[in-house]
């Protein structure tokens, strides 16, 4: 049974929250959190916080530290970083619980700011733990809700309680206890049974590719930001082009009026000036395709946070999901996985499968050699970007099955994507089988020459990208 208002507002006055400090936070799993605190006079204290779950609840853990294997572990999950960062070592000034309501705040100073700790304990899809400024925004939040309005950046709205005819009440205990102890007696302990266990671990799944995809879209945004205009380099091979008569080889700048004020353009003292306007404009599309490359991936890493947050608010309330349900969904995890005991497990590189054929990806010379040393065979095909340096694609070779366009089109933008041609809108790729591929004498690591090759130029398809990805494990990946 969920607690309710009044058995959370008899929690709260047991517990020495006011003037504790924050001293640690832990994230056992995606619902759990604990606090430990120290109070002047209750000195060391826990606080234990499930929220999303059956058994959502909070209350003090008594007696000595408790300390879950997750604790030891030095890697947290994205909402516990912020928290380890932002929260840690700040005091609890005062609490608040919203009259008649499932939610209290905590008040936390600290030596620069002041933040409000949310905590709502309502059903499943609706309770979250939320950190907010002084005026509500914001700033990060167990369970990310989009469609609700709660992400980062957005105003927290506190919902008007609605007038309710049920008689709430605390329910029966040992009043020889305090009713901490009783919640903790009540749930602390239990074993999880198969469907629990299982939810956790989709649950941290999801949680840590969400993570690693909100990094990387940090990156791309803070790489955007910082980038020059583009359109700079191609106003200079404008302004160059109109005034070629005055540029010679041999100068290593140039001052030309454009519009009313004076630019001084460098120049390569080395080339023509045809060479030096070619150069600029190579310079502009460059970065165009630099910049077009940056906000295409933002999409896409948009789309797959969605995908994935929608996945996970299916766990959200799991009574409606069956115990066969869930399995399929963890047992989806390990669909072309890199996982001990499969084919390709010792391999360091990536593993795909389009559905059809398993196309495997070396991002470096040393996964290039491994993949040609101990993975590829005679047959199986072999695919890299034309004069661009970058990772060996290999599809699997099937007997009496010819290699299909779309599956050519699946390793030719893994080709480009994992090269230095992946800021471009195309490229040309070598395509041939590993046979007829010619180890170069005294050469690089990995490196080869093909010979019976063909040529193909393929437009990268950020789509054709992105379902490779959701076929494959290890989603939000792209290096």
């Amino acid at each position: 049974m969920p607690l309710n208002y009044k058995e959370i507002e008899l929690l709260l006055s047991e517990l020495p929250l006011q003037n504790s400090r924050i001293q640690k936070v832990y994230q056992l799993e995606i619902h759990t959190l604990i606090f430990e605190m120290h109070h002047q006079e209750e000195h060391f204290w826990q606080l234990y916080v499930e929220l999303g779950t059956d058994q959502a609840r909070f209350h003090r853990i008594n007696g000595s530290r408790y300390v879950h294997p997750t604790m030891k572990k030095g890697t947290k999950q994205r909402f516990n970083q912020y928290l380890s960062s932002h929260i840690e070592g700040m005091i609890i000034e005062k609490v608040e619980q919203v009259e008649e309501d499932r939610l209290f705040t905590l008040f936390l100073k600290g030596s620069e700011e002041t933040l409000l700790l949310h905590f709502r304990f309502y059903s499943a899809s609706k309770s979250n733990v939320i950190v907010t400024s002084t005026d509500y925004v914001i700033q990060d939040l167990m369970y990310r809700r989009p469609k609700n309005h709660e992400t980062s950046g957005e105003t927290l709205v506190i919902e008007e309680k609605r007038e309710s005819t049920t008689s709430f009440r605390v329910r029966e205990y040992d009043k020889t206890t305090t009713f901490n102890e009783y919640i903790e007696s009540l749930f602390m302990g239990e074993r999880k049974g198969e469907k629990e266990q299982l939810l956790d671990s989709l649950a941290a799944h999801y949680e840590k590719l969400l993570a690693s995809l909100l990094t990387e879209k940090d990156q791309l945004k803070r790489t955007l930001k910082s980038s020059r205009d583009y359109s700079i380099y191609k106003n200079i091979a404008e302004l160059l082009s109109s005034n070629g008569h005055l540029i010679h080889k041999g100068m290593d700048s140039i001052t030309l009026l454009d519009g009313e004020n004076s630019t001084q353009i460098p120049l390569n003292p080395l080339i023509s000036s045809g060479e030096n306007i070619t150069h600029y404009y190579d310079k502009y599309h460059k970065e165009k395709h630099k910049m077009e490359y940056i906000e295409e991936s933002i999409i896409s890493i948009d789309k797959k946070i969605s995908l994935i947050e929608e996945k996970r608010e299916t766990l959200l309330d799991s009574s409606q999901i069956s115990l066969t349900e869930i399995r399929k969904m963890h047992s989806a995890l390990n669909t072309s996985s890199l996982k001990s005991g499969s084919k390709y497990s010792s391999f360091s590189g990536l593993y795909f499968n389009n559905g059809k054929y398993d196309i495997l990806v070396g991002r470096n010379a040393d996964e290039n050699e491994e993949l040609l040393k101990k993975i590829a065979k005679g047959n199986d095909y072999w695919m890299h970007t034309r004069d661009v340096a970058g990772g060996y694609v290999i599809i699997k070779y099937i007997k009496n099955k010819q290699v299909d366009l779309e599956t050519i089109l699946d390793a030719g933008n893994l080709a480009i994507l994992f090269s230095k041609a992946k800021t471009h809108s195309k490229a040309d790729l070598y395509f041939t089988q590993v046979k007829y591929l010619k180890k170069v004498k005294g050469g690089k690591k990995g490196l080869v020459l093909p010979t019976n090759e063909k040529n193909y130029t393929i437009s990268r398809d950020e789509e054709r990208i992105t379902n490779l990805y959701e076929k494959q494990t290890h989603l939000g990946e792209i290096q």
